[in-house]
């Protein structure tokens, strides 16, 4: 069988597309950040101070932000939005609420094939507010919790960067007549690329914001130094492409990427200057082996988040919406229906892939033509599967099994029946059969 392993090389198409914004005006902040793998912890001083332990804030016990060298924090507005929300007055037409989740694996609960039919739905509804509700988060569920790790966020360079900025103009271009905010409820890996794509961002009270070191992984296997440093800049590019379409200063992202970047903020009057060293007066990471990333209460004080919020009736409540109509059957209900089709397809494909193989296998030992056939079948409906759930081919990828390696294979399959509706000799309609082992090798199947 030839092998079916999907091509890396299509990583090198991101250099056409990918363009790198100005940085964003800087923001308000008051405190330091929390950093993710090996985190600087906040509140950390500047050069020369003792270096705290590495690690990851837990989901349910985030880390404060003290206010660093006695600095005062920024002053909050005279009132709070919680103070200024008012019921709706008798008669007023109260605003309709939009729910579109991204939630789950990233590249496949998570992929722009999900949302298609939430496109639809909200040109038909047109509501007044879309809250896009981020919950991905691969630490805690993934990396340190032994489960398998293709239970984590996946993302390939040449395709799902294109199909998710796509994506993101959609939902911002045909539906700009609606308010749009990004909740964060919970984001380590790519899915923080999300959070960063919209400016009006809120975060539940226990949320984390980082995890995009993960995409240096384009380049860190790389042992050709110049194909790293061509890598890393692709990365580089993806990164900043969300961090400009939200408005933010490019210096953050990059000092979530990569290790060795230096991150500090100080203040402008009420704005945030951001540094790429340990100079400013707070220090977000001051560290060269690790990465910046925030907690919920750090991500607000430095001004990324505009606050927090445990439910949406508390995020309309922030924003100054005491009563407000949710959409019935909106994007949750939609994208629930996606996701539990495509990984019930995803289940079915495993299956008729372990089918296939074995019918490989026996047409070397007996009724050639009618294994072959049978196998050739199986096959056939795990392409349609993956046609039409495009997370189905993503997430069996991995395993080398692509539309174009399933089209391959069906290709020899039918050379070989048609061999063997030409053989005059059972010896011969054997030997066209011999060596062809399916998916995986040995008619073992998928590595699951």
């Amino acid at each position: 069988m030839i092998p079916t392993a999907a091509s890396v090389c299509a990583s090198a198409l991101l250099f056409v597309s990918l363009a790198v914004a100005a940085d964003a005006p800087g923001m308000r902040a008051d405190s330091v950040a929390q950093s993710s793998q090996g985190t600087t912890s906040p509140g950390t001083k500047p050069q020369g101070s003792p270096k705290t332990p590495a690690g990851s804030p837990s989901k349910s016990s985030p880390s404060k932000s003290p206010t660093a060298q006695g600095k005062k924090a920024a002053p909050k507005p005279a009132a709070d939005a919680k103070d200024k929300a008012a019921p709706a007055a008798p008669g007023e037409k109260l605003k309709t609420v939009y729910v579109v989740p991204f939630k789950g694996q990233f590249g496949t609960d998570i992929h722009p094939a999900c949302y298609e039919d939430i496109l639809k739905d909200l040109e038909a509804k047109r509501p007044d507010i879309i809250v896009f509700e981020l919950e991905s988060a691969d630490i805690d569920r993934v990396e340190y919790m032994g489960e398998d790790p293709r239970n984590a966020g996946m993302f390939n360079a040449a395709s799902d960067d294109t199909m998710m900025r796509k994506l993101l103009r959609d939902f911002k271009d045909k539906h700009g007549y609606a308010q749009q905010y990004m909740w964060v409820k919970d984001s380590v890996g790519y899915g923080s690329l999300l959070a960063f794509s919209w400016p009006n961002m809120y975060m539940a009270p226990n949320a984390r914001l980082f995890g995009l070191s993960r995409v240096a992984s384009f380049w860190t296997r790389v042992e050709d130094p110049e194909v790293r440093a061509k890598f890393r800049e692709a990365a580089v590019a993806i990164i900043n492409g969300f961090l400009s379409s939200g408005g933010y200063d490019l210096k953050i992202g990059e000092a979530m990427l990569r290790p060795e970047m230096l991150l500090s903020a100080s203040y402008k009057g009420r704005t945030i200057e951001w540094r790429e060293d340990t100079k400013g007066h707070w220090v977000v990471d001051g560290r060269d082996d690790s990465t910046a990333g925030f907690s919920a209460e750090s991500a607000e004080e430095l001004g990324l988040s505009k606050g927090s919020a445990d439910s949406l009736d508390e995020l309309m409540f922030v924003l100054g919406i005491r009563e407000f109509d949710r959409v019935p059957e909106d994007g949750e209900t939609l994208h629930k229906k996606y996701v539990d089709d495509w990984r019930k397809a995803y289940d079915q494909c495993t299956k008729l892939i372990e089918e296939s193989n074995v019918a490989q296998e026996d047409a070397q030992n007996s009724n050639p033509k009618g294994n072959l056939n049978k196998a050739k079948s199986a096959l056939t409906r795990v392409l349609g599967l993956m046609k039409k759930y495009p997370p189905v081919e993503a997430r069996l990828q991995p395993d080398g099994i692509s539309i174009l390696a399933v089209e391959t294979e069906l290709l020899r399959l039918n050379e070989q029946i048609r061999a063997l509706s030409q053989s005059q000799q059972d010896q011969g309609a054997s030997g066209g059969s011999r060596g062809n082992r399916g998916f995986g090798g040995g008619g073992q199947g998928l590595s699951r």
